[in-house]
């Protein structure tokens, strides 16, 4: 898909969640927000139905920044997500007494879930064109920096209850147990290192330059 000056426009046939009244098109309110900024016209298609076309007529989200290190973040981004994963799995498995206690593995099993969800995001984000849509910038940047945070937290929350377990069974092999909660610990600091980037990238807002189809309407009205 392109947007603006350097993008086309996007137009496409349409898919979802839709009922069709008189010459408009009810969706999903997932629909709304995913084509938000998009406007959609009914056609005829050569086989006598009638479907949609949609053309990105929003702003335009891209980030104040060169494009080398656009890429260098993103990379950055997966080194330092695949670090944290690697050292929480790690600290999850290396034979640890902390992992046995049922409040540590509760801490460890939310911050397990927030760490797939932010993995998600982040191919979001990592497959985001440089032009970002209205939902490419939400599903991307937005919700990675939410969800990194998140995921920062818990892993620190867990790093707490580990060491919890430590103070309160000290002689449960202490130079093991305090192996473990630093590994948690520093999981947790390459969430918040993402988190900490992300949050300082401005992001800008321009228009788009595409062509206003005749007769089309935005999906938000």
């Amino acid at each position: 898909m392109r947007v603006g000056g350097v993008f086309t426009g996007f137009s496409g046939k349409g898919g979802g969640t839709m009922a069709f009244t008189d010459d408009k098109i009810q969706h999903s309110s997932y629909y709304h927000r995913r084509y938000q900024g998009f406007m959609e016209t009914p056609v005829i298609g050569s086989d006598g139905k009638k479907h949609i076309e949609r053309v990105y007529t929003g702003d335009v989200y891209l980030a104040e920044l060169p494009a080398g290190r656009r890429t260098a973040i993103r990379a950055g981004y997966a080194a330092l997500y695949l670090l944290s994963a690697g050292l929480f799995l790690y600290a999850s498995s290396g034979g640890t007494a902390f992992n046995r206690a049922l409040y540590v593995q509760f801490a460890s099993f939310l911050a397990l879930s927030a760490q797939f969800i932010t993995l998600w995001y982040l191919i979001a984000y990592l497959a985001a064109p440089g032009r970002m849509t209205v939902w490419q910038h939400y599903a991307g940047p937005v919700r990675l920096k939410r969800w990194s945070g998140i995921t920062a937290l818990l892993l620190a929350a867990e790093t707490l209850a580990a060491v919890l377990f430590i103070l309160l069974h000290p002689d449960s092999g202490l130079l093991r147990e305090l192996g473990g909660a630093a590994c948690l610990f520093a999981a947790a600091a390459a969430m918040a290192w993402i988190y900490r980037i992300e949050s300082r990238i401005p992001y800008i807002k321009i228009p788009c330059d595409a062509d206003i189809p005749r007769g089309g309407y935005y999906i938000d009205d």
